[in-house]
């Protein structure tokens, strides 16, 4: 949406262009912020219902009349910072993953895939996303989804995508998705492929789950 990318262009020049007073100037983040360029930020808040603005360490910083756009303005700050995660992320949890990238080593990026149809992910949140999930939390979803697809139609000139149009069952499937990591099930489905019952480990080593599977929840582990 390019709209919003004015506004974010708009503020940063608002914040680093000096203003006629210096009076009242407030330091902040070894920012310095007279009272009219704060005034005008919160004008240009008031004004619009999706903001973002971006601190001197290049910190997004939020603003949405509504939750649904907050969640809006979020995606597409997150989008800009690393719009690979997110597709990966949606594409894992469509299950075409390895139709992009390959089936990957130790055809892990398969296995994952097949993963996703094993555990139903798909169908149990095409037939319980209207059911289950309150109003509130369908509104912030469908705003995280319409801002990833934003940056998208934004950026067709500079990135490689698979995953447009994005929507909100995207995102309650992502968060589905990461959960059988925690218990470690994409390792013993890979094993299943290759070994016999009596070879399969009952668990794996922090070392075994690394050299399969990257990502800062199995550092945490």
């Amino acid at each position: 949406m390019k709209k919003l990318s004015i506004y974010i262009t708009l503020i940063l020049l608002l914040i680093f262009t000096s203003c006629s007073t210096k009076k009242h100037e407030a330091k902040s983040n070894n920012q310095t912020i007279s009272d009219t360029q704060r005034q005008n930020i919160k004008n240009i808040i008031e004004q619009n219902n999706k903001v973002i603005l971006r601190d001197n360490w290049g910190v997004p910083h939020i603003y949405g009349t509504t939750d649904k756009d907050a969640a809006y303005a979020l995606a597409y700050a997150n989008a800009e910072d690393d719009f690979v995660t997110i597709q990966n992320t949606v594409l894992k949890s469509r299950g075409i993953y390895a139709s992009v990238y390959g089936p990957g080593k130790d055809k892990i990026n398969a296995i994952l895939d097949y993963m996703v149809g094993l555990l139903k992910i798909q169908e149990n949140v095409e037939n319980n996303y209207n059911k289950d999930l309150a109003h509130e939390t369908i509104d912030l979803c469908e705003g995280y989804a319409e801002g990833i697809n934003a940056f998208i139609e934004d950026n067709l000139d500079h990135i490689e995508q698979h995953i447009y149009p994005v929507t909100g069952k995207d995102v309650i499937a992502g968060t589905v998705h990461k959960t059988p990591f925690f218990f470690q099930l994409p390792l013993f489905l890979g094993d299943l492929y290759f070994k016999t019952p009596e070879e399969i480990p009952d668990h794996y080593t922090i070392g075994e789950t690394l050299d399969k599977i990257k990502g800062s929840n199995v550092y945490a582990i």
